[in-house]
């Protein structure tokens, strides 16, 4: 399966062309297929991904034409579950969003995960080299932080890529990355610093937040921008904007969904 075609492969004055089809959708394909049997006590291979399972089923207008000022260009929908492959247990609704200049693919996963899922294993998996991962610290609005990680990957090409991601659990509690300290970068509150008013800040009356680490569903959201040359970094704030705008509303439609599919199941 190919993953050389990339709505944000090349940075252009141009407005980017539509791509027939998001590729970081096969990418995800294919990376999870690498890493399923390393990770298999992580999965319950039960039920076959979509709504029987539970899964929330979103649309093109699940996010709005514009966030952080890049404009929604396309969107994926997750695949029809009598059309998945035997053993495939993950599902993803996938977006594209411009600057007019490249485009970033930004995706919600869903899959059987109940902890933490280190996404830059998958993309490692597939041929992309790791050279630098930050965890940062983002205020929480409901109280203590939501940390999104952050990570630069290279291809012998000389493709470069840059990911942002984060998780959250089946009762809506953002989770944080456990593998501080594994890591030569510590947690990072720079952007958080530097964002100012512009991020929602904690409520001066709150208490930290008890997170859970295990739940019975973790759900992933992520960017992904594959570039040639140089990520600015203005171009770099702007796709965490993105995703700190997009992994809210993620998390709202999932909670308001769940309390209806529990109730539904009973």
């Amino acid at each position: 399966m190919s993953v050389t075609a990339d709505l944000s492969s090349r940075q252009s004055t141009a407005a980017p062309r539509k791509e027939p089809r998001i590729v970081l959708v096969m990418v995800l394909m294919i990376a999870f297929l690498a890493v399923a049997k390393s990770f298999n006590k992580q999965f319950t291979l039960s039920k076959i991904p979509g709504p029987e399972r539970g899964d929330l089923v979103l649309s093109e207008d699940s996010l709005p034409p514009e966030l952080a000022g890049w404009k929604r260009t396309q969107f994926q929908p997750a695949e029809v579950p009598s059309d998945l492959p035997d053993g495939q247990f993950w599902w993803v609704h996938a977006w594209g969003y411009s600057d007019g200049q490249v485009a970033c693919t930004l995706s919600l996963d869903q899959a059987d995960w109940t902890a933490w899922h280190d996404l830059t294993v998958c993309y490692q998996a597939v041929g992309w080299k790791l050279e630098d991962r930050r965890v940062l610290d983002i205020p929480y609005p409901q109280g203590g932080t939501w940390h999104a990680v952050t990570a630069d990957f290279s291809e012998p090409s000389g493709r470069r890529a840059f990911l942002v991601f984060s998780l959250f659990g089946d009762d809506g509690t953002p989770m944080d990355s456990p593998w501080q300290g594994l890591y030569p970068e510590p947690v990072d509150d720079s952007f958080a610093k530097r964002m100012g008013d512009r991020l929602s800040k904690r409520p001066a009356d709150s208490s930290p937040v008890q997170k859970k680490v295990n739940h019975t569903r973790v759900l992933q959201s992520q960017v992904f921008l594959a570039y040639s040359g140089t990520l600015t970094a203005e171009r770099r704030e702007q796709l965490i904007q993105v995703h700190l705008e997009a992994r809210p509303r993620f998390q709202d439609a999932w909670n308001k969904h769940w309390a209806k599919w529990q109730a539904t199941a009973r």
